[in-house]
C-alpha cells in the first residue's frame, strides 16, 4: 500500500516549511545583517577588542577598534556557525497535560529534537482509533531523513510512564498512520516524536470508528463496511453510513438492491454466467458476493481488471464470522486471487470490492469476478461421484481439485481426467491433439523397467505463438515437474524413477488473439519415451529439463530425492512439519502444485494443515465439525490437531495409511482412527 499511501501524502501537504531556527529566508534569527565574524571571539593579539567578546545579535557598527585590528578584519558574509536553539511552539500538550486529540484536525504543528508531543483520547472497547499523520515539506517520493524530518507516532493505553505501548508507525515515509481497535476501555496517549534529531511541521486526522464482523454489529442503518480507509489507506472493517451512489449501479450486482455489505450481498452464482460475473464499480460504490461453502471445501476467486492511471481496485476475502482472510489491492492491467483452500469453516464466503480513484473526473471502472468451489484431491478416487480430480490453475499456481469432468469444446477426445487418460506408447508420437482453453488433456504412460529405475523424458510441440504448458503427475497424484516457459515446444525429463503409472497434462494456457483460433483448437503432438534408468547420484540427477519461471530449470522444483542404496528416485519426504503462520501456504509437498493455506496456522504435513490445541474443542473448531481431527497430547513439544485416518485409502476421513507411513512411517489405527505413533 505504500504506493497509495504516497499518493494520499500529496494530496495531503499544504503549505510551506521554515527550518527550525530561520526567519523563513534562509537566514538565522539571531544576526540581523549577513555578515559575521570569522575569527575567535577574542582578538590574537594581547589587546582586547572594547567591544563584547561575542556577536551580541545587533548590527555590526562598523567602527574601527581601538586596539590591534582584528586578523579577520572585516566580515565573510558567511553564517553563524552556533544555530540557534529549535523553539516549539507549544501547541501540543505535555505528558502531564496532553492535547486532546479530537481537536488536531486542521492545525499545523512543529517537533523539535528532543521536544515530544503528546495527545490523548478515551475509547471504549470495540471502538477504532485512526490518527494519520502527514509531514510537511517532504517529497513522499523520496520520504524523510533521520536528523532532518522524521516524525512517528507511537500509541499507549494509560499514561506513557506505564509503558504499556499497543500501537505505532515509525517509518521513512512523509505518511505515517496508526489503526488500532480497542480492546480495553479507557484513556489512550498519542506521541508525536522527532528521529535522531529531526524538526519538521506536521498535520493530524483523527476519528473513531465501531468495529464490526457484521451489518448486524452495527446500528442507526450504517453497515459493516470492508475495504480501504481513504484517509488512512489501511484496511477497514468498520461500521458505516451507506447512501447509494449515483454511480456503479449499471450492472446486476446492484440490480435493486444494490449489494454493498454482507446483508445486501448478491449470491454469487444467480448472477454469474459459468462461474464468470463482469461488473462497474465506482469510487463510491461497493460490490459484494457471496458463496456457500462446506467444511473441506476450496473456493478458487479471481478478480481482474483493467484499471486507469490513478486507480486501485481493492478486493478482501472475508470469511463467516467477519475473518478478513486476504486484501490485495490491483492497479493497471492485471487480476489477483483470493483462494480459500479447504475451508476449515462451514458458512458464508464473501468477496468485497473497493475502488480507490484519484483521478480529477472519477467515472465507472469495468472488472470480472470468477469463483468456483471444489474439494482437494490428489486422484479422481478423492471426489465424489461424478466429479473428478482436476487441475485448476488460480494465477498464483496450480491446484488440484474435485470438479466435473467437462467436455473439450474443440475436437472430439474424451481425455479431460485421470480417469479417461489416453495411454501413450513410448517413443511414439500422438498427433492432430486439438487443445482448448478450459479444458486440460489428459496422457498416461506406464514405467515397469526390470530394474525398477525408468528414465521418462516427454515433450509437446505447436507451431502457432499460443502459450502452452506441460505438468507431469506422479502415481500418487503428486506433481513432479512442469514446463511453462518454452515456445513451440515443452518438455521434461525424470530419470531413476520407480515403477508405476506416471500422468501428463497439456493445457492450453493462453491463446494468441491474432491467430483466428479463438478460444482453443490448438494444434499440438506429444511424445513420451520410457527407458532404463542408470542408477541415481544425487537429487539433482533425478529430474531434468522442463521450464517453471523465465530463465530457469526445474530442478528448483525437483520433488524426488535419490536413494543412493538403490539407486532409486523417489518422492521426498514432506517439505511439511514446519510451523507456518494464519494464511500461509501449504504445499503439496511437491513445490508445483499448492494444496492449501492453513487458516488456522499451525503446521504444514501431507497437505494438510496440523493445527496447534489445548484441548479437543480447539480441533472441532479448527477442522469444522467434531470426528475429523484429534488433538493429540505432546507431540512435536506441543499440542497438535491430527486428522482422523483410515485404515487403506483415506475415503471418510482427511488421512489414510499413506499419510501415517509419509510422515510418521506408522499405519493408521483402525480402533483410534489416528496415525499409530507408538
Amino acid at each position: 500500500m505504500r504506493r497509495l499511501a504516497l499518493m494520499c501524502a500529496v494530496t495531503l501537504l499544504a503549505g510551506s516549511w521554515a527550518a527550525c531556527g530561520d526567519d523563513g529566508n534562509g537566514n538565522p534569527s539571531g544576526d540581523t545583517t549577513s555578515s559575521n565574524d570569522t575569527t575567535s571571539t577574542t582578538d590574537t593579539t594581547s589587546t582586547t577588542d572594547t567591544t563584547t567578546t561575542t556577536d551580541t545579535g545587533t548590527t555590526d557598527t562598523g567602527t574601527t577598534d581601538t586596539g590591534t585590528t582584528d586578523t579577520g578584519t572585516t566580515d565573510t558574509g558567511g553564517t553563524d556557525t552556533v544555530t540557534p536553539a529549535c523553539e516549539d511552539d507549544n501547541s501540543a500538550g505535555t505528558e502531564a497535560a496532553p492535547a486532546p486529540l479530537s481537536g488536531v484536525d486542521g492545525q499545523t504543528y512543529h517537533a523539535c529534537p528532543n521536544v515530544y508531543d503528546y495527545f490523548s483520547t478515551t475509547a471504549q472497547a470495540g471502538e477504532i482509533l485512526k490518527i494519520s499523520m502527514i509531514i510537511d515539506a517532504v517529497d513522499p517520493a523520496n520520504g524523510t531523513s533521520g536528523g532532518v524530518d522524521d516524525l512517528d507516532m507511537y500509541l499507549y493505553k494509560g499514561s506513557v510512564a506505564d509503558e504499556n505501548e499497543v500501537d505505532f508507525s515509525a517509518s521513512e515515509d512523509a505518511f505515517e498512520d496508526i489503526v488500532y481497535t480497542v480492546e480495553e476501555a479507557g484513556t489512550y496517549i498519542l506521541v508525536v516524536q522527532e528521529y535522531d534529531g529531526s524538526s519538521a511541521d506536521y498535520q493530524l486526522v483523527f476519528s473513531k470508528a465501531t468495529a464490526c464482523s457484521a451489518d448486524a454489529d452495527c446500528t442507526g442503518g450504517e453497515i459493516c463496511y470492508v475495504g480501504i480507509d481513504d484517509v488512512t489507506l489501511a484496511a477497514a472493517q468498520e461500521c458505516r453510513s451507506y447512501a447509494t451512489p449515483s454511480c456503479g449501479q449499471s450492472t446486476a450486482e446492484d440490480a435493486a438492491p444494490d449489494s454493498h455489505s454482507d446483508a445486501t450481498a448478491k449470491e454469487f452464482s444467480a448472477i454469474a454466467t459459468n462461474g464468470s460475473f463482469s461488473g462497474k464499480i465506482c469510487d463510491s460504490d461497493i460490490d459484494v458476493f457471496k458463496v456457500d461453502l462446506a467444511a473441506g471445501d476450496t473456493l478458487l476467486a479471481n478478480v481482474a481488471a483493467n484499471l486507469p492511471e490513478d486507480v486501485f481496485l481493492v478486493a478482501s476475502l472475508v470469511a463467516p464470522g467477519g475473518v478478513v482472510f486476504d486484501v490485495q489491492d490491483m492497479s493497471g492491467d492485471s487480476n489477483i486471487d483470493l483462494n480459500e483452500f479447504f475451508a476449515g469453516t462451514a458458512g458464508t464466503y464473501y468477496v468485497y470490492l473497493d475502488l480507490l480513484d484519484f483521478r480529477d473526473a472519477p467515472a465507472d471502472v469495468d472488472y470480472t469476478v470468477k469463483m468456483s468451489k471444489a474439494g482437494a484431491c490428489r486422484v479422481d478416487g478423492d471426489c465424489p461421484t461424478g466429479e473428478v480430480c482436476g487441475l485448476t490453475l488460480p494465477v498464483n499456481g496450480p491446484v488440484l481439485v474435485c470438479n466435473a469432468e467437462k467436455a473439450d469444446e474443440c475436437g472430439s477426445d474424451t481425455d479431460n481426467s485421470r480417469t479417461n487418460a489416453q495411454a501413450l506408447t513410448s517413443g511414439t508420437a500422438v498427433t492432430g491433439q486439438a487443445a482448448c482453453q478450459g479444458n486440460m488433456d489428459w496422457y498416461k504412460i506406464e514405467l515397469n523397467d526390470a530394474s525398477g529405475k525408468n528414465n521418462l523424458s516427454a515433450n509437446i510441440t505447436w507451431t502457432t505463438n499460443d502459450d502452452m504448458d506441460l505438468y507431469v503427475i506422479g502415481p500418487d497424484g503428486v506433481g513432479l515437474g512442469a514446463g511453462w516457459y518454452g515456445g513451440g515446444t515443452e518438455q521434461i525429463k525424470l530419470q531413476a524413477v520407480p515403477n508405476g503409472t506416471y500422468y501428463l497434462l497439456v493445457d492450453l494456457y493462453a491463446y494468441d488473439t491474432e491467430d483466428g483460433l479463438g478460444s482453443g483448437n490448438v494444434t499440438y503432438s506429444i511424445t513420451a519415451t520410457a527407458s532404463a534408468g542408470a542408477a541415481c547420484t544425487n537429487a539433482a540427477s533425478c529430474i531434468q529439463g522442463g521450464t517453471y519461471d523465465d530463465g530457469q530449470s526445474a530442478d528448483a522444483m525437483n520433488q524426488l530425492s535419490c536413494n543412493t542404496g538403490s539407486g532409486v528416485c523417489e518422492q521426498r519426504g514432506p517439505v511439511a512439519l514446519q510451523s507456518v503462520d494464519p494464511g500461509a501456504a501449504c504445499g503439496d509437498d511437491s513445490g508445483i502444485f499448492t494444496a492449501g493455506v492453513c487458516t488456522h496456522g499451525g503446521i504444514c504435513a501431507a497437505a494438510t494443515c496440523i493445527t496447534f490445541c489445548q484441548e479437543q474443542a480447539d480441533c472441532d473448531s479448527d477442522f469444522g465439525g467434531t470426528g475429523k481431527a484429534q488433538c493429540i497430547i505432546g507431540i512435536f513439544t506441543n499440542d497438535l490437531c491430527l486428522p482422523n485416518c483410515n485404515t487403506g485409502a483415506a475415503s471418510t476421513q482427511i488421512w489414510g495409511d499413506a499419510q501415517c507411513q509419509e510422515l510418521f512411517g506408522a499405519t493408521c489405527d483402525a480402533g483410534s482412527m489416528s496415525c499409530n505413533l507408538q
